[in-house]
């Protein structure tokens, strides 16, 4: 089951608009997808609030998940490709925190290098889509 989901989330003066996408089997939840506008990928904060919000939709589904789970964001065409292993749950991309005392890029723009558009991206999505079919037959 695929269950699109809408949010708009307000920060400052900013409305920041996010499509969600979660893949289902056996109410497991075996990929998930957020799509943002492609101006995100230019700046360094748009960035960072789409990292952050893919590791917050892990906290909040990881627990109940007992194999690799892969997610994907689309800042438009290009895409990051996220995952999760047991048994530590660790999430990669590793998080780059933030520098307190100097401006420093948590979500470099090479993490969204595939373009959906392109040979790369293509074969990138495949191969998770591959991978999550057979975790969602490895549910049943």
């Amino acid at each position: 089951m695929v269950c699109p989901q809408h949010q708009v989330d307000s920060h400052n003066d900013s409305v920041d608009l996010v499509m969600t996408y979660i893949v289902e089997n056996e109410s497991h939840v075996v990929f998930f997808m957020e799509v943002k506008v492609p101006a995100d990928l230019e700046t360094r904060s748009g960035r960072a609030l789409a990292d952050a919000q893919m590791r917050q939709r892990y906290e909040e589904v990881y627990p109940d998940v007992g194999h690799t789970l892969h997610a994907m964001s689309a800042l438009g065409t290009k895409l990051c490709f996220y995952t999760a292993s047991p048994p530590d749950g660790m999430i990669k991309p590793k998080a780059i925190q933030r520098d307190p005392y100097r401006v420093n890029d948590v979500a470099p723009a090479g993490w969204w290098s595939m373009d959906v558009l392109e040979a790369a991206g293509e074969a990138g999505l495949r191969q998770v889509v591959e991978e999550t079919k057979s975790v969602a037959q490895s549910l049943k």
